[in-house]
């Protein structure tokens, strides 16, 4: 007789957190605080700080909401989002969005209120590119869907640069530029892990319409445009020891790990994604930490 194994039910207060995919939200809030210690040149306000730090968050959280519900369909047939809970029928559609339209709308006008008009500007900006422009019209139409769409994860730099000083301000667009190369680097090797749930819901990522081998060397090559950003803009930063110290040492633990998956792919060896992609959440975490310990130190 077959046996039959059921998750326990989840409480609404942890559907909703899955909802808004808290993980994804963390690696956002990393580059935040840095990049206002950047702009400040020292400790900003505590209560702007918690301003940003929240409404981002919100933001962030509305953000992922709405692409749970757009891509509920898709999910339901993915083996990594099959679990969530629009798909298991543990959350509503109805609630979900009511959830997305007050994270969205509390965050804006927060934004607006505790903080600045331009910041909410683009709050309201990154939302809707990561919405509309990612998820609704790049990502099924392009295999290069990251590389643009990842701009959405660029905003908050901007958002924490125009929190401090009122506008962006040069710096706000040099971090704003690391990112955006960081990001296919980060990504594309989480896709090659996954790239049969992709295909599946014929998603054109790159891993799914290229050869590993294709994959490998494009995640190695904005690996590499990465550490040329990352240790070109330390002048206009005015960083010091601490930050070409620390970005030299995360650079070559990226690059390697990056090189060692070319040659795994090339080799026809079992190539491990998924080691790149840890890696590569610890190279951003590092190099914005060293901006905001050599910042204050300095």
């Amino acid at each position: 007789m077959e046996q039959q194994t059921s998750q326990p039910e989840r409480s609404l207060f942890a559907n909703l957190i899955s909802l808004v995919k808290p993980r994804i939200i963390e690696l956002l809030l990393v580059t935040t605080v840095p990049a206002m210690i950047l702009a400040e040149q020292g400790w900003p306000r505590l209560s702007l700080v918690i301003s940003v730090v929240g409404f981002g968050t919100l933001a962030a959280a509305g953000a992922n909401a709405w692409n749970s519900i757009i891509e509920r369909e898709s999910d339901a047939l993915m083996t990594r989002t099959a679990h969530r809970p629009l798909v298991t029928g543990e959350l509503s559609l109805k609630i979900s969005v009511i959830t997305a339209l007050v994270l969205t709308f509390t965050s804006v006008i927060g934004m607006l209120t505790l903080v600045n008009w331009q910041s909410s500007v683009l709050t309201a900006a990154a939302i809707g590119f990561y919405v509309l422009g990612y998820t609704i019209w790049l990502k099924p139409r392009t295999n290069q869907n990251i590389v643009w769409g990842g701009i959405a994860g660029c905003f908050p730099v901007l958002i924490a640069d125009s929190a401090v000083n009122g506008i962006v301000s040069l710096n706000g667009w040099l971090l704003f530029l690391l990112i955006f190369v960081w990001t296919p680097a980060h990504y594309w090797p989480l896709a090659a892990h996954f790239k049969e749930d992709y295909a599946r819901v014929a998603i054109p990522m790159l891993p799914v319409d290229k050869p590993s081998s294709i994959v490998a060397n494009w995640t190695t090559i904005y690996a590499i445009a990465t550490a040329i950003v990352s240790t070109m803009i330390f002048p206009v930063l005015e960083l010091g020891f601490i930050y070409i110290a620390t970005t030299s040492i995360a650079n070559l633990m990226f690059l390697s790990v990056c090189f060692r998956y070319v040659r795994q792919t090339r080799q026809n060896q079992e190539a491990n994604s998924m080691t790149v992609f840890h890696l590569s959440i610890s190279y951003l975490a590092l190099v914005f930490l060293a901006i905001a310990v050599d910042t204050l130190v300095v």
